[in-house]
């Protein structure tokens, strides 16, 4: 890459290398950049989709199975019961 110096005047076709010259590393860099991301993408997916396919020995039924879709990853909170004062009975009992 030639580099043209502010003093002296260079040619038309000096400075016309020097541009074409950066506008094929400029390419090359977008094009790097562009394949980097892709790959990264790529392993991201890889991971995820590992995690969530993996087979477990299913202990009780002896066998191997793959967890359901739907299948809830851990507790979400508490779910309310049906019977409010059910708590408030079953606490007043294990005092006695």
């Amino acid at each position: 890459m030639k580099k043209v110096r502010k003093g002296k005047q260079g040619s038309m076709q000096e400075l016309e290398e020097t541009l074409g010259d950066r506008k094929k590393n400029l390419k090359k860099n977008q094009m790097k950049m562009i394949i980097n991301e892709i790959q990264k993408q790529i392993e991201n997916s890889k991971k995820n989709t590992a995690d969530s396919s993996a087979d477990v020995f299913n202990k009780r039924s002896n066998k191997w199975q793959r967890p359901s879709f739907h299948a809830q990853k851990g507790k979400k909170g508490k779910q309310k019961s049906s019977r409010p004062g059910k708590d408030a009975r079953q606490k007043a009992r294990t005092k006695k």
